[in-house]
């Protein structure tokens, strides 16, 4: 097997196919589909760090098994993600349709941030606007105030207290 590499011949020997062979039996998965992505990795790796590697071999099993992992948990997340909805009524339970169309009851969650801005204490405003500038880092508002960075911390976690008791 080979491919066309600047000018020159790009070759894979026949023990690089062996350990993409014994990675892919490794697996319980399609092994057809994991040997060709293992070969592309192959060539990938092949083309961009076959000079540089001290232990090819080893280099190559290691970055196999990698790849290997890595398309085996790609899979089930993808098979977990992608499942059918089932918009039929099984046994009783309410089709999805139906559970969608009619909520338990009604949630209001709006709050009239106006008026919580305005009750707010000066100080809490004024670092709540930092955070909002710093985005998020208690770090970098610490520093802008001159202040520690466990001070800054604890002023956010009264922030946070309020937030919660108006929630």
């Amino acid at each position: 097997m080979s491919e066309e590499r600047g000018g020159g011949r790009l070759r894979v020997e026949a023990w690089e196919v062996q350990i993409v062979e014994q990675v892919v039996v490794a697996y319980r998965t399609e092994r057809e589909e994991l040997k060709a992505e293992l070969f592309k990795r192959l060539l990938e790796l092949k083309i961009n760090h076959h000079g540089r590697v001290r232990n090819w071999r080893a280099f190559l099993a290691r970055s196999l098994y990698n790849a290997a992992n890595n398309f085996v948990r790609n899979r089930r997340v993808h098979e977990i993600r992608m499942q059918p909805l089932d918009l039929e009524e099984e046994e009783g339970e309410p089709s999805l349709a139906r559970v969608m169309a009619a909520p338990e009851e009604p949630i209001d969650l709006r709050h009239d941030l106006a008026t919580l801005w305005q009750e707010m204490p000066p100080e809490l405003r004024k670092l709540w606007e930092l955070l909002l500038e710093e985005e998020g880092s208690t770090t970098a508002v610490a520093k802008r105030l001159n202040r520690p960075r466990k001070t800054v911390e604890y002023w956010v976690q009264k922030l946070r207290r309020l937030l919660k008791e108006v929630v």
